[in-house]
């Protein structure tokens, strides 16, 4: 899948209920947190989970719910970065794809993408990224082009950033 996403693309949300993906008409309610981590997961379905997406992945789900306990998203992210850590084999390794595909149902609440809301993840997981960067296509980068369409529906956000 190409790093440039289109409003299209970005306005798409997954079914969990027929594991199929629906559009959401453009103008329509905005993105919401739980959206746009099932994103990253047809943007960087691929990558092995890694400590830095965990972060930024409990930082998402804190400001989704309100809640300040590890559990859902977060937990099962935590997990698989720790046990990922431990496997040499790449397709052993769990991936974001693998945890976020559903991720609108995981979430103990949810709510529109803010841009406050992508700078929150986008710092977490620069934290705890030994590089101090954030993954293009990653969990920041799809919640920092969801708040901007939400700021902005006419706008093209880039999932790259």
């Amino acid at each position: 899948m190409s790093n440039q996403i289109q409003e299209s693309k970005l306005s798409q949300v997954s079914d969990a209920s027929t594991g199929s993906m629906k559009m959401k008409s453009p103008g329509s309610d905005p993105i919401t947190i739980g959206e746009a981590l099932e994103i990253t997961a047809l943007t960087a379905g691929n990558k092995p989970v890694e400590h830095s997406d965990a972060a930024a992945i409990r930082a998402a789900e804190i400001r989704a719910s309100g809640f300040t306990h590890i559990a859902g998203l977060a937990a099962a992210a935590q997990i698989a970065a720790e046990q990922n850590g431990q496997t040499n084999d790449v397709e052993d390794k769990t991936k974001l794809g693998d945890l976020l595909m559903d991720a609108s149902c995981m979430l103990e609440g949810d709510k529109a993408v803010t841009m406050e809301d992508a700078e929150g993840v986008s710092g977490a997981e620069v934290e705890n990224n030994p590089d101090r960067i954030t993954y293009p296509g990653g969990v920041s980068a799809s919640m920092s082009s969801a708040a901007k369409l939400n700021q902005d529906p006419q706008s093209i956000p880039i999932v790259n950033e």
